[in-house]
């Protein structure tokens, strides 16, 4: 067995990558991105750059379970430990190796099952630290554009999901009232898309949406966004569609980044 690739640290440039779904290759193309993994302690965190419309995280963590679970005959293994069924949270890692070279890196996600392999070229391996995690700080680091894209995607996903489920059982107002319950932890997100300069709040209205919902959050935004906080860190709505509270914690995360770059004046409307 090769120990080489085990909990180490290392930089790999893909160019291509392969998604799969049901034992069928569903798309496939070129790409330019870095992953970049480092280690701290018994876990390895990820950072990936631009994935295109690949519909993953790009930055997640793995727990490290010991040489005996994680190096196998052609690959490195990495899982975690949750019961998030969010389809963009990668659950399993494989390295794929052969002699000392890195063949691919491969990610899978469930809810459906799911893989995304990553093809190219090793270029950086077991340094001590290459210096991307102090990125995924929110706390001192602004969110990224993809991010808070992905964020206000799954939550509008998780919405259509409630409406499905409310249709089949019946009961259509319940799902209009999940939504609209749902809908309020957007606003942090589009005014953050705003305040970091991505675009414009209203780039995510629909033709006939009513801006009154904006014109209230954005009264008091420090506040109303405060109080979303405070709702998900005692009782999250999303707690029963995730593992490991994955999608809550990246959620406070932004809210937490965005209230501090308003309360230090990084950001203005």
């Amino acid at each position: 067995m090769n120990s080489r690739f085990y909990k180490a640290n290392f930089r790999f440039i893909a160019n291509r990558y392969e998604e799969w779904l049901a034992g069928r290759c569903i798309s496939k193309n070129s790409i330019s991105t870095e992953i970049v993994a480092e280690v701290s302690g018994n876990k390895i965190h990820f950072e990936l750059d631009d994935i295109g419309g690949i519909r993953m995280l790009k930055s997640f963590d793995f727990d490290i379970y010991g040489e005996d679970y994680c190096i196998l005959p052609d690959r490195i293994q990495y899982s975690c430990g949750t019961n998030d069924f969010n389809p963009i949270v990668p659950i399993v890692c494989h390295i794929f190796y052969s002699g000392m070279t890195m063949q691919y890196v491969r990610f899978a996600m469930t809810n459906p099952d799911r893989l995304v392999e990553f093809y190219g070229t090793l270029v950086e391996c077991g340094q001590p630290s290459i210096g991307r995690r102090a990125e995924t700080d929110y706390n001192s680091a602004k969110p990224t554009k993809e991010v808070i894209k992905t964020m206000i995607e799954t939550i509008s996903h998780v919405q259509d999901q409630f409406d499905k489920v409310a249709e089949q059982m019946g009961e259509p107002m319940r799902g209009f009232q999940m939504r609209h319950g749902l809908e309020q932890f957007k606003f942090p997100l589009f005014f953050a898309w705003q305040g970091y300069k991505y675009g414009w709040h209203t780039d995510w209205c629909k033709e006939g949406d009513s801006l009154f919902p904006f014109m209230t959050f954005e009264v008091d935004m420090v506040k109303n966004t405060q109080d979303l906080l405070e709702i998900l860190q005692t009782e999250s709505p999303f707690a029963g569609i995730e593992r490991n509270s994955a999608f809550t914690n990246a959620l406070m995360a932004i809210y937490k980044a965005f209230i501090n770059d308003i309360m230090n004046k990084t950001i203005k409307f």
